[in-house]
């Protein structure tokens, strides 16, 4: 108990010093403990019963949350103010202009399907019922562009990736995708089998 108690303290400490630094020094001049002591104590981590898996880019994760703080959390709030099971399948806004929205959708897992990649928003993947494979690539290192960009739908496809990393995801973790993250999503674990996801969008924030 007291090396927890310790390691609390820290992390509290640590946080002062950042939150103290904020004006003087930007999240992408954070050291990677720093990057993790904010990890460790965001309300992400903490306030509902998914959590970021390892798969997560830290670093453009707080990069993200702090310089759109209000976006980030409507999203939590909806996110924690319904039920899952009680959703019906669509689109539903979540803030008034409809720039963070979440769509509530019901399929059967896949034997294959093409990379998609977004550049305007972030997906916040998390399947609450079942279980689904989400491959994850390098926005470089996708290839055989199967359908081009789509600015109104912000969408664009590929057939393949020289490199990939496997996630699964189930309704305890919550993928966080970012636009240099290109994602096939819906892929079966084992046999294929019903899902149901919820997929929240995010605005990407520029970096400055």
């Amino acid at each position: 108990h007291t090396t927890m108690k310790i390691k609390t303290a820290t992390i509290i400490a640590m946080m002062a010093i950042m939150t103290a630094c904020g004006g003087a020094r930007s999240v992408s001049q954070w050291s990677d403990q720093e990057i993790d002591a904010w990890f460790a104590v965001s309300d992400w981590q903490t306030a509902l019963p998914c959590k970021p898996g390892p798969e997560t880019d830290k670093r453009q994760f707080a990069e993200q949350v702090l310089s759109n703080p209000e976006a980030w959390q409507a999203a939590l709030e909806f996110l924690q103010a319904n039920d899952p099971a009680s959703l019906a399948n669509g689109t539903y806004d979540i803030t008034p202009d409809g720039s963070v929205y979440a769509s509530v959708a019901r399929y059967t897992t896949k034997d294959s399907a093409n990379f998609e990649a977004h550049r305007k928003y972030i997906d916040l993947q998390y399947v609450t019922e079942g279980r689904e494979c989400i491959q994850i690539a390098s926005i470089d290192s996708v290839n055989d562009c199967t359908q081009p960009y789509d600015a109104k739908k912000d969408i664009e496809f590929y057939a393949s990736a020289t490199s990939l990393t496997e996630c699964p995801a189930d309704s305890m973790r919550l993928v966080i995708l970012f636009p240099d993250q290109a994602h096939k999503p819906c892929m079966k674990i084992g046999e294929k089998a019903p899902v149901r996801k919820i997929v929240v969008k995010i605005p990407y924030t520029e970096k400055q």
